[in-house]
This record gives structure tokens, sequence and C-alpha cells, in this order.
């Protein structure tokens, strides 16, 4: 009797102590390789050496798969090449894989996406553009912690590599890989492949992500900005703190700059010398009032505080109405956690783009910066979908409403009913109820009528 298992741990120890064990093993790809270019001589077949590599390459250890792969090319093509072998398989192949990784280590959104569609365009399977392009994410996470691996080069030459390894980080590079197979999986039950594609490298281009590994690449993205001198600058106001009420303190705006600090002109502290200068001008034109030496933060409050002031000390201002903002805020991020735990990943790779625009009469508006993303949102699957969680968060139906950023319409507040006057009938009426004992009163306002006289007897 002879047995076989790809999982000889299964097998009892009672059967494997009356057997004689023989391992099989992969064969190896130069031994696939060497093997290949023999029998290619023997049949007659012209064969680069290039193409026979991939065969072994793409053979994973099966010199059966190897030899019935070399068969098909040497049918399609008087001499078998790598674009043979390529177009044979359907494979991506190293120079689009390392022109896509470079967009996406770039950040450039638009050419990893032109990239994309040209490969779509040649008859290439999304499902086998993700797989090959984890196969070249995870070369290069093995050539930063393992420069001297020589499986990782059978992916692409030492010299591509190490072109592409300083756009990268070892957290982005995991973040990555985990986005990647979990777009793989999503594809399963996908209608429309090409969009689960294209949420995937938009959140690799902008290391999206909710996980620690994305957390991690987004901290190692701002340590190598440090690194390479990309430092915040925050614009500041000198401002008195006794005249804080009536003077505007403006938001600190950061920059980046990548030139030494002390290269960098302050623009930032321009106005405020200019109005500093002016305040110490200011006590010039009325010679009637002496002038009093004051340090520069006191003289501009001074010249603040000298300017013409509404009647009340706050600042008048106008606050934009957007609803139940907060609770609308509540319904999407709680929607959104519910759609992660039911691994509806494609939804909610595109919704985590949106915010919370305002949420008003049971309308949920969450604004987008890229159109594109507010028309996916729009659409019925998607819409319905986050609806349905919507209802069974609020218990009442909520319409979503994806709208751009920069183009969308606060919803009007409504108009308060003017209070009405009460009549000196009124007003005496309720005067006579306040003189009721608590019982009666009690039961005045529980069944209602009018009082018509009030007698101690």
């Amino acid at each position: 009797f002879i047995l076989a298992t790809t999982d000889p741990q299964k097998v009892p120890a009672t059967i494997q102590s009356r057997c004689q064990r023989f391992e099989f093993r992969r064969v190896t790809v130069d031994e696939i390789a060497e093997h290949l270019a023999m029998v290619a001589a023997g049949s007659g077949i012209e064969a680069d050496a290039d193409a026979l590599r991939l065969i072994a390459i793409q053979a994973e250890g099966g010199m059966r798969d190897a030899l019935s792969l070399l068969d098909q090319c040497g049918v399609m093509a008087k001499r078998v090449t790598v674009a043979t072998v390529r177009e044979v398989l359907g494979i991506v192949g190293r120079e689009a894989l390392h022109e896509l990784t470079e967009a996406i280590g770039r950040r450039q959104l638009p050419q990893a996406l032109a990239t994309l569609n040209l490969l779509l365009e040649q008859g290439k399977d999304v499902k086998q553009v993700l797989t090959e392009l984890i196969e070249y994410l995870r070369a290069l996470v093995l050539y930063l912690a393992v420069p001297d691996y020589e499986e990782i080069y059978l992916t692409d030459a030492k010299e591509a590599l190490a072109e592409l390894a300083p756009l990268f980080g070892r957290d982005r590079l995991l973040a990555a890989e985990e986005r990647l197979h979990s777009a793989i999986q999503e594809l399963r039950g996908s209608m429309r492949p090409r969009i689960t594609a294209e949420l995937c490298l938009l959140d690799l281009c902008r290391v999206e992500g909710s996980t620690l590994a994305a957390l991690s690449a987004r901290i190692e993205q701002l340590e190598r900005q440090l690194a390479g001198g990309v430092m915040p600058v925050y614009q500041q106001t000198p401002v008195n703190a006794q005249s804080a009420p009536a003077v505007a303190v403006q938001q600190p705006i950061v920059q980046e700059y990548a030139a030494p600090a002390a290269q960098q002109p302050i623009a930032q502290q321009a106005p405020a010398a200019e109005q500093v200068q002016a305040a110490k001008a200011a006590p010039a034109k009325k010679p009637a009032v002496k002038a009093q030496p004051q340090p520069a933060a006191d003289t501009l409050a001074a010249a603040v505080n000298a300017a013409p002031k509404p009647k009340s000390a706050r600042v008048q201002q106008t606050e934009e109405y957007a609803g139940d903002f907060a609770a609308g805020e509540d319904f999407w991020k709680q929607a959104l956690e519910i759609m992660k735990a039911e691994k509806k990943n494609s939804m909610v790779s595109c919704a985590k783009n949106g915010r919370v625009f305002s949420f008003a009469n049971n309308i949920l508006q969450v604004a987008f910066k890229a159109p594109f993303l507010a028309d996916r949102m729009n659409k019925d699957d998607y819409r319905k979908a986050f609806e349905e969680i919507l209802l069974r968060l609020a218990r009442r139906e909520i319409r979503l409403e994806a709208v751009i950023e920069g183009k969308a319409k606060l919803p009007q507040k409504p108009v308060k009913q003017q209070e009405v006057q009460q009549s000196p009938e009124s007003e005496t009426q309720n005067l006579q109820v306040a003189q009721l004992p608590e019982n009666l009163r009690k039961a005045f306002n529980a069944l209602g009528g009018s009082v018509t006289d009030i007698s101690d007897q």
C-alpha cells in the first residue's frame, strides 16, 4: 500500500509507525529552468533564458506545470520570450508593477489610476493585478529587512528595488499589504471589481486606514518629514489678555517648508509689526494727551481698544445653521463602525473620506472633497445600505445625501413662531388660577375650564 498526503501530521502515530516515510519537496527554480532548457533543446523549441526562468517561477515548484506551460508557449510563438509567457499567463510584469509601485510611493494617485486603467485595457484581471502588487510590495519589505535574501530578486532586480525602497517605510508597506489583502477578499462579492481596486489605490496613496499598521505608517510619515526639515509653522498674533473680547485671534495656519528656518522670511510677523508701528504713531496726532511709554503689546492693545466698539463687549458672530450637527456626526460614526463590523470594506473606504455637513429635517448631509466619491455614495446600493443602518440607529427614516465640499448649502434655519401677547382677560385668569388651593389648581390644569368667582365660603 502507498499512502500519499500533503498533511502528514494528520496521519495517526499508529499508522506512521508501520510505514516507511519519504518526503517529497518542491523543485527549485534553478533546477526547473535547467530541465526546461534541456527539454526545449530536445523538442526544437527556441526559448530565451529569461523566459524559461519566468516559467520556472510561475510553476511554484511543480515540474509538471512548468512543462505544460512551456508547451503552451511553444505553440503560441516560434521563439518563446518573456512577452510570450506573460501573454499566456496574463500576468502584469515587472515594468508595470514597478511603475504602479512608484506612483503609490510618491502618492501620485492620478498616475496610479492611469496605470491601472492601462492594465485593464490590456485585458489584465483585477485580482491578478492586486495579487502581483502584493508580491512586489512583499519583495520591498524583505529588501528593507534583509537585502541579502536572494529569494526576493525573483520578483525584480536589486537595482529596481533599491530605487523604490526610499519611497516607503516598513510600517507603510505593512499597512499596504493589509489593505491589498482586504481588497482581494472584497472582490469575491463585488459586482464592480474595478471600483474596489480604485478605492484600494486611493487608500494606498493617501496612507489611510484605521488599523494599527496604518496608524504606525502615518506616524512614520511625520517622523520622516521632521527628519527631512519639514516643520509646521504657526501664525501668531500678539494679543493683550485684557483686550481679548474685542480682538479676533486668528487660528494657526500649518505650512510645510523644506529650507532651514534662517532662510525663511517671517511673513507671519509682518502684519503685527506694521500694527505696532501704526499704534506708536497714533498718539502723536493728539498733542493734548501725553503719551506714556508702553510695551509693544500694550500699545497695540490700546490702539485696538481706541477704535469704535459696539455697545456689547462681546464679538458678534453669525453661526451657520447645520441642524443637530452633533447627533448627525454620532449617527455617521456609528454607521461606519457597523459597516466595518459587517466587512463592507468598499463602502467604508468610500464613506470614510466624507465628513458630516448638516443634519436637519431627517436629512444627513455628508461632504466629500472628491466629486467621484460623492457620486458613488449617492448610488442606490451605497446610499440604501447606509440608510438601513441609520434606520436601525435612529429608529426613524433618515435620508443620506452626499454633497461636494465647497458647493453644498446649509439648510434653512426654521423660523421661530412669535410669542402671542396675552390679553388683560388672560392675565386676570392666570392670577385667579394662582390663588386657588393646590389640589384645585391641579384639577384645573388637568381638566381645563375658567374661573368665574373665588369665595371664602
